[in-house]
């Protein structure tokens, strides 16, 4: 969402900001979570970080 409001701050400041970058803005926040969770279950399966965060997604998870 951080891509948002900068998209939002420059359009204020500039003119020449145009909507394609409102598309752009949304991937650079979308991308770093994807990377995140490909390397939780696939990059780094035996990682002793990704165990523990899967742990926590499963704990998590079973109060919904």
């Amino acid at each position: 969402m951080l891509g948002i409001a900068w998209f939002l701050f420059l359009r204020e400041i500039r003119e020449d900001i145009y909507p394609q970058y409102l598309i752009l803005s949304l991937i650079g926040s979308i991308a770093p979570d994807i990377e995140h969770i490909a390397y939780i279950y696939i990059h780094g399966k035996h990682a002793e970080y990704s165990e523990q965060v899967r742990e926590f997604i499963k704990r998590d998870s079973g109060d919904l």
